[in-house]
């Protein structure tokens, strides 16, 4: 399934989301977005995630921020996405695979960001 999603275009909104609303400042927009997406899925306490999940939180969270109705999806679904998320920076990477192709949901809401325009400035 991931090689069906034009990661480059989902790049391309990260960084116009991260440039419209910390311009040069990325890493404290990256802190920023990491704390917003842990309070859109609940996550409680991303400070007890050991340091590959935490540097996937980080990298992941704008895109979370992006995902269509994202604060709407079930305990479950944004549990999901979570473990998801862990597992890309977790011992075995290979594990955020099956995770990610599993939910139907991310992988629609993914796709949807890749199909939108890019919107800059």
């Amino acid at each position: 399934m991931l090689g069906r999603i034009q990661l480059g275009t989902v790049s391309q909104h990260i960084a116009a989301l991260l440039s419209r609303r910390f311009g040069a400042d990325r890493e404290a927009g990256l802190r920023t977005c990491a704390e917003e997406a842990a309070r859109v899925l609940g996550v409680r306490a991303p400070r007890s995630f050991s340091a590959g999940e935490r540097l996937a939180w980080e990298r992941w969270s704008p895109l979370v921020l992006l995902l269509p109705n994202v604060e709407r999806w079930s305990t479950a679904e944004k549990q999901h996405l979570v473990q998801a998320i862990r597992a890309k920076g977790g011992k075995r990477e290979a594990e955020f695979v099956p995770l990610f192709d599993s939910h139907r949901k991310l992988r629609r809401a993914v796709l949807e960001v890749a199909r939108r325009p890019v919107l800059t400035g």
